[in-house]
């Protein structure tokens, strides 16, 4: 699931895109990046043996006491809405 910074950052619980702009910026995020006409994306899933975009996130940013970040899984998120909308249309 390829997402914007803005939608990753929604994602993982980030009220600004700041902390996600940064780790791109300083190349911790490359394995993650996809170049589409110029925007850049975010791979919000894993492949093989890289974990998720939010563990990855969670294993780079300073744990808060006030601020966790959510362990996104797009595959369940996926399985999430596919449910709510096949029950919104009986």
């Amino acid at each position: 699931m390829l997402c914007t910074i803005k939608q990753a950052s929604t994602f993982l619980g980030y009220r600004s895109t700041s902390t996600m702009y940064r780790l791109l910026h300083s190349g911790m995020l490359d394995d993650y990046v996809e170049r589409i006409e110029d925007k850049t994306y975010l791979d919000m899933g894993g492949k093989g043996r890289k974990p998720t975009l939010a563990r990855h996130v969670m294993t780079l940013v300073n744990w808060q006491a006030d601020f966790q970040v959510i362990d996104f899984d797009p595959k369940q998120y996926i399985k999430e809405e596919a449910s709510r909308l096949k029950e919104s249309t009986k």
